[in-house]
């Protein structure tokens, strides 16, 4: 009889570990497609503010105050923190929607007067972002069209002189999704 519970105790054993292991796969599985469809909606720049009416209104007066197209000042997100604001950097102090760091997040609260701007607030976040850019355009005369070169310097810092090739592949990955969002606003 003992023998008998310890080859049913093993037959049950079994069975738990397989029903583990293919809920797993199944969720692994629905989890990757969740990811694949949250990203193809990201890259839809009318399905993002059809959803964030806010962030809509939020962008167009970035956008006016600093004179940096809208798809630029939202592709420059997207690449940053996929529009999450919770994101942080592992190694660096990078936080939020825009992954500002801390002590250029410092300069423009204080240059903008805006003690308590936060990281985490779109509209904070993306007014940053176009105050950062215009003073790349008035430092090194980059037009407000060019992403690739904003990218870079946002990526890179105001002060770098070469960019290495794989911030240069993700400043043309930033660009291409700045004139995707371009075409699709022209449509919603």
């Amino acid at each position: 009889m003992f023998i008998k519970n310890i080859k049913s105790l093993k037959f049950d054993l079994s069975l738990l570990i397989t029903s583990i292991c293919f809920a797993f796969i199944v969720l692994t599985l629905q989890t990757n497609f969740a990811a694949g469809k949250t990203k193809a909606k990201l890259e839809d720049i009318c399905w993002i503010f059809q959803h964030q009416p806010n962030w809509k209104r939020s962008a167009y007066k970035a956008s006016n105050r600093w004179k940096i197209p809208v798809n630029i000042l939202m592709a420059t997100i997207y690449q940053e923190s996929r529009f999450r604001s919770n994101v942080k950097a592992k190694t660096s102090s990078a936080y939020g929607f825009a992954q500002a760091v801390d002590s250029i997040w410092a300069q423009y609260k204080k240059s903008r007067h805006i003690p308590h701007a936060n990281r985490r607030n779109f509209n904070d976040s993306i007014d940053f972002i176009g105050w950062y850019f215009d003073k790349v355009i008035k430092r090194y005369k980059v037009s407000p069209h060019n992403t690739q070169q904003l990218y870079l310097y946002y990526q890179l810092g105001l002060y770098h002189r070469h960019a290495p090739v794989s911030s240069k592949k993700i400043a043309s990955k930033v660009a291409h999704l700045a004139t995707q969002y371009r075409k699709q606003l022209d449509q919603c």
